[in-house]
């Protein structure tokens, strides 16, 4: 490990390099963090930052006591349930991964002083299940409600994403789980508000810095939002020539005083004024 190596500071030259790219998948990402041969914990913290769009340093910081599991109807495990709780089906526990409805993550925000807790869930649908997999295996494996999940502190974990290439080429740093997950949101029509709460922000004005698109999925949004837009008619015909419409003036007339009228006769009778 280069001990010399600036990795808090390395995230500005990666993220360049990010943008000039083309954004992977959730699926891609998950994909490539489950063939590398990071170990289970690894993997784990990973998936949690996948899932939950957060920062390393607000994943190794979740508890177990964090993470609520919630079943079928909404029902909630406890945690002595859910220590027990096993993802493989054919074991004779009570409860396996297709019972599980959703995984809640309450998560400190460190970057937002008032409303410093998030909550943010996570479905079991498809693309999930085998990151919801792994974080609910490594988890049983703790027994005290109170210790944290991860062992790894934030620059341990950043180099989780250096050490392998397979997880290196989609994920090139640590905040790029969080570019990622959250461009995919974007991606998925997911509202503005919603991602805001997501993410954490107090505003929208980080959404530029982490959210990128590229033309192909602009043009995509352009021709839905006008590929059935019906041509209308014109409200005049091509054909007729428009006139502009001239206002005549009329002159106005002015009265003429009584005593220019007497001098204009007495000029034509002949008749000269001796003033």
């Amino acid at each position: 490990m280069n001990n010399n190596f600036k990795w808090d500071e390395s995230h500005k030259a990666d993220r360049e390099g990010l943008l000039d790219g083309v954004i992977p998948t959730m699926s891609e990402v998950i994909h490539a963090i489950d063939i590398s041969g990071a170990t289970k914990e690894e993997k784990s913290l990973l998936y949690t930052m996948m899932l939950t769009s957060c920062r390393i340093s607000e994943a190794c910081a979740v508890k177990c006591e964090d993470i609520r599991i919630y079943l079928k109807h909404n029902i909630e495990l406890n945690y002595d349930n859910s220590k027990n709780y096993s993802i493989n089906p054919v074991t004779t526990n009570p409860f396996n991964i297709e019972d599980v409805e959703k995984v809640i993550f309450h998560l400190d925000n460190l970057k937002r002083k008032e409303h410093s807790r998030k909550s943010i869930p996570a479905l079991n649908i498809e693309v999930n299940t085998i990151p919801l997999n792994h974080i609910l295996q490594h988890m049983r494996k703790l027994d005290n409600p109170q210790a944290q999940l991860y062992t790894c502190g934030r620059k341990n974990g950043w180099w989780i994403f250096k050490r392998y290439p397979g997880i290196n080429k989609v994920l090139p740093f640590s905040h790029a789980t969080r570019h990622i997950s959250l461009s995919n949101h974007v991606k998925k029509d997911i509202d503005v508000a919603t991602i805001k709460e997501i993410a954490g922000w107090t505003n929208l004005s980080p959404y530029s810095h982490y959210i990128h698109l590229n033309t192909s999925h602009v043009e995509k949004k352009l021709r839905e939002a006008y590929a059935d837009e019906p041509i209308e008619a014109p409200r005049l015909a091509l054909t007729k020539k428009i006139v502009p419409q001239v206002k005549k003036v009329q002159k106005k007339v002015l009265p003429v005083p009584q005593i220019m009228i007497k001098k204009k006769k007495d000029a034509e009778k002949g008749i000269l004024q001796v003033v």
